[in-house]
């Protein structure tokens, strides 16, 4: 959710049975000395965008959560930088959230994220100086253990260091890109049933249903879902959401509450996802891809509306919807599913009781990213026999190029050594000797 949990993307949520957000992550590094970064960091409308979550980490912008209540979010490695953002962000939000759960390269180099749940006495010092110092709660998010009995007790000592609630990604920091294969439910329900504080489950949430199973099998007090709210923000309604109708809802937010425009194009993308992935919309995935004016979204979901419509109201007056929102069409907003790990030969056992991994469009994915390398080897090739065949002209005393108004057919550097020790001119290069 790296810059995708904007204000326009949480307001949009919110139409579809979100209680609860969370802000993109902040620098608390940056936070507490830019004022800027603060003020672009901090908008919210509360009468509209509560309760909010406002994440903090210490060197990069990360994901915010908007719940019930407004949640403001951390990354951070020093206790005392951390209290300072989360001081400066309390009067916007319902709650502070330190992100332990980012397992990504630059959190590794930045010393944060899930890279610090190696250091217990560091997290309860950052957690238990903003607790005892803060008028707003203090909240974690994190990642399990290979073990369950360490989750157990990283959980527990986050609680004693004055924590109010845990959200729990149920896998492990190695668990990504290709890798991410399955949460495991099991070890949220041990930490939801050793601990005493609110506990929010996250992971495998792909539609209500599997929300309406995450809260049955592990008992939490609530769910939150990332990358699925990304391809249907309707994902905990059962309503089925046509991507065109997402498209203009999430635009005109964007536009009331404007934010940079790659925020834009990446929800727009992964809202027609399934239907770019078609051949027949390959000029609209282009368009999506190279456009820099947010009319030619709109323009696209027109289009899109245009070719399924007919389908679309036949759909509609049958009235018998499938029975998991993958299954809907592709004009609307449904789950994405990742390839299983073990395509990627991962050593990670994802047999996770009671879930299931659904393979869709990943050899289509590969192909087709394989065809855009292909192209780009041969314009690369193409590039360099046009060289080949257009050589540029040399120097006639070194292997640079030559000036080509040069006088004496010599590169720039040549002629002006020959123009000091001769006392001549050169008109192309406009070199003149002082005694002339």
């Amino acid at each position: 959710m790296v810059d995708q949990s904007e204000l326009a993307f949480r307001l949009l949520v919110r139409q579809f049975d979100v209680h609860c957000t969370y802000s993109p992550m902040f620098n608390s590094g940056i936070f507490v000395k830019d004022v800027k970064y603060q003020q672009s960091c901090l908008k919210v409308v509360p009468e509209l965008d509560r309760p909010l979550i406002i994440q903090v980490l210490k060197y990069r912008i990360g994901p915010l959560l908007t719940y019930a209540f407004d949640i403001n979010q951390f990354c951070a490695n020093d206790p005392e930088i951390f209290l300072k953002a989360a001081k400066i962000a309390e009067p916007y939000c319902d709650a502070i959230d330190l992100n332990l759960g980012c397992p990504q390269t630059i959190a590794r180099r930045g010393h944060y994220g899930a890279f610090l749940q190696d250091e217990w006495k560091l997290i309860h010092d950052i957690v238990n100086l903003a607790a005892r110092n803060l008028s707003k709660p203090i909240t974690c998010k994190i990642r399990i253990f290979n073990d369950v009995k360490r989750s157990i007790e990283y959980a527990q000592m986050i609680e004693k260091a004055g924590a109010s609630m845990i959200c729990v990604h149920g896998r492990i920091r190695e668990q990504k890109g290709p890798l991410t294969g399955l949460a495991d439910w099991s070890q949220i329900k041990a930490i939801k049933d050793n601990v005493g504080i609110p506990v929010i489950a996250n992971g495998n949430i792909q539609s209500s249903i599997e929300a309406d199973e995450c809260l049955e099998v592990t008992g939490v007090d609530g769910i939150m879902s990332a990358e699925g709210l990304l391809y249907n923000p309707a994902l905990f309604t059962n309503e089925p959401l046509p991507v065109w109708e997402a498209t203009e809802k999430y635009i005109e937010l964007a536009r009331k509450y404007p934010c940079p425009f790659p925020y834009i194009r990446g929800h727009v993308f992964k809202f027609f996802h399934h239907c770019l992935m078609l051949n027949e919309h390959e000029k609209l995935r282009d368009i999506v891809a190279k456009t820099h004016s947010d009319e030619d979204f709109l323009l696209v979901a027109n289009d899109l509306r245009k070719f399924y419509w007919k389908e679309y109201q036949d759909f509609i007056q049958k009235g018998v919807f499938p029975a998991h929102p993958k299954m809907l069409p592709v004009y609307f907003c449904r789950p994405y599913y990742r390839p299983a790990p073990n395509q990627f030969n991962s050593p990670i056992n994802c047999n996770v009781p009671n879930q299931i991994v659904v393979k869709e469009n990943c050899d289509k994915i590969i192909e087709s990213t394989k065809s855009i390398c292909k192209i780009k080897i041969k314009q690369k090739i193409k590039k360099k026999e046009s060289n080949r065949r257009n050589p540029l002209p040399l120097c006639s005393q070194c292997k640079n190029p030559k000036g080509l108004r040069c006088d004496y057919d010599l590169c720039r550097i040549c002629c002006r050594r020959k123009i000091l020790n001769e006392r001549s001119i050169c008109v192309g290069h406009r070199f003149k000797n002082k005694m002339h």
